[in-house]
């Protein structure tokens, strides 16, 4: 009785359709893998939107990305706790975070999401929602493609290759539209429109099966080794953990000895400078090529988190052009005038200028992505547009060990051999370790956390087979946002208008 009361509140029933929009989404995110719920998690809200006014609106936007946000970036607390030793920092970074998704991200969407409900603008709503991810995904400094409506079906790879079209915005394009055609049974909006978005869907999914089971000839098969180091890089002392990529680099390199192998794969961070890595891990010259990050420093003494490719003559560089904002730089450094201690201890790491590919062997070069890189869909691109045949991540992820922050990041990797065509391979020194082929199939994948040498022969395309523009096609989708409210903006002039002129009447 006192439940069914409860239920009847109307701060209650107020919220309850945006609360069950996020259970949905959230439920189909990793670790709980119901993929498909994402098809339907965002129709409880958005009927909800057509019926209340816009400032109850903004409260279940806020509440629907307050829950979202904490849940997606769960991982931050243990992070900064771990990192800071200080759990109350921890908490509230993490709390921070959802106060920055609400200011700049969830307020302005629910107001759009609103006024296109109200003007019974169903078929914007999918332009709309991808315009805030791509956002979200690309503002200065907290820009951050996490926890989008499409990758959830990462695992699903016959239902999004698609963004080999449109990248993976493209495909939450898809989903999103999935959303309104439930929305638009339910409210009963026009056949003509309900075919017309259906017939959109229905040609994405054909597209994608099709180019899923289209096979390419390889231009070379390459027989691989991911060195999975079996050591937290993140949080081991800096001695001890030196000792032990020594002694496990040597261990490494012995095992591969007769495997026959192409080239060796190293994770991100293996020491500082070339040298080291010459002197005390690979010698200046490996009997097999060896790819693997470092950090360095040039003649002006900047930083760089870097990948080296020894190709069997010579040795390459590649600089990591995309840095985590506080992990390793701090944004307007130069204005926050540091203390001489606090510029010590604070990350100070320098982007590189150019995006690079190494070229390998036999037509293959290799396109680098380290750590965080492989969220960034046009960097891919960018590797392609060079040629690239291969990708590479080699990354940490020893930060967000006991999060789902692991498998998210390993999802990403494949939405980057879904958008390009190419194979990815990943290796970290924990895991996840894995390879992907050029559809997005899991070929294989190390999560046991331990030393290992994981080879694996990879299939390697003549040329990506994707569309070259994918990069730019969702970022018309921006132009939504001001359709949504340009009928207000007209209404709001209009009556103003009219006022002065009966003012002066």
């Amino acid at each position: 009785m006192l439940f069914y009361k409860l239920l009847n509140q109307p701060i209650f029933k107020r919220y309850v359709p945006s609360f069950l929009s996020y259970i949905l989404l959230t439920l189909s995110f990793p670790p709980f893998h119901y993929s498909f719920l994402a098809f339907v998690a965002l129709v409880p809200w958005i009927i909800q939107l057509k019926k209340i006014r816009t400032p109850e609106a903004l409260k279940t936007g806020a509440f629907f990305g307050t829950l979202f946000t904490l849940t997606q970036m769960i991982w931050v607390k243990p992070l900064v706790t771990r990192f800071l030793n200080n759990p109350m920092i921890g908490y509230g970074i993490w709390i921070f975070t959802a106060f920055i998704s609400i200011l700049l991200f969830y307020s302005p969407l629910t107001f759009c999401l609103r006024k296109c409900m109200k003007h019974d603008r169903i078929e914007l709503i999918p332009f709309i929602w991808v315009s805030f991810e791509l956002i979200r995904s690309y503002l200065p400094v907290v820009g951050f493609p996490w926890g989008l409506l499409a990758t959830p079906l990462s695992l699903k790879p016959y239902l999004i290759q698609h963004a080999s079209i449109g990248t993976i915005y493209f495909v939450s394009l898809w989903v999103a539209f999935v959303n309104m055609l439930f929305v638009m049974l339910i409210l009963k909006t026009s056949t003509r429109r309900f075919a017309a978005s259906s017939f959109f869907v229905t040609g994405c999914l054909i597209f994608s099966i099709i180019r899923y089971y289209d096979y390419r000839p390889p231009i070379a098969e390459i027989k691989v080794g991911l060195a999975q180091m079996g050591i937290n890089f993140a949080f081991t002392p800096d001695n001890e953990k030196k000792y032990m990529i020594n002694k496990n680099t040597r261990q490494l390199l012995h095992q591969s000895k007769d495997k026959d192998l192409d080239i060796i794969i190293f994770p991100e961070a293996m020491c500082f400078g070339l040298e080291y890595a010459k002197k005390y891990l690979f010698g200046d010259h490996p009997s097999t090529p060896i790819l693997f990050g470092a950090h360095r420093k040039d003649k002006l003494d900047k930083i760089y988190q870097s990948c080296f490719l020894y190709d069997g003559k010579d040795w390459q560089l590649a600089d990591k052009v995309k840095l985590v904002a506080m992990g390793e730089y701090v944004p307007m450094r130069e204005y926050l005038n540091l203390s001489e201690e606090l510029d010590k201890v604070l990350p100070n790491m320098t982007p590189g200028e150019k995006v690079t590919t190494f070229d390998f062997k036999q037509g293959i070069k290799i396109g680098t992505l380290i750590c965080f890189e492989s969220n960034f869909p046009y960097l891919a691109s960018t590797h392609t547009s060079q040629g690239a045949t291969l990708l590479v991540n080699n990354v940490i992820d020893d930060w967000y060990i006991g999060t789902p922050a692991p498998e998210q990041l390993f999802y990403a990797c494949i939405w980057r051999s879904v958008e390009t065509g190419l194979p990815l391979l990943r290796v970290g020194p924990l895991g996840i370790s894995g390879y992907i082929d050029s559809r997005g199939n899991i070929k294989v994948k190390e999560e046991s956390q331990e030393k290992k040498l994981i080879t694996t022969n990879v299939e390697v395309p003549t040329r990506s087979d994707a569309n070259p523009l994918r990069i730019w096609i969702p970022w018309f989708f921006l132009a939504s946002i001001p359709y949504a409210i340009i009928e207000d903006i007209v209404k709001f002039i209009r009556k103003k208008r009219k006022e002065k002129k009966l003012s002066q009447s």
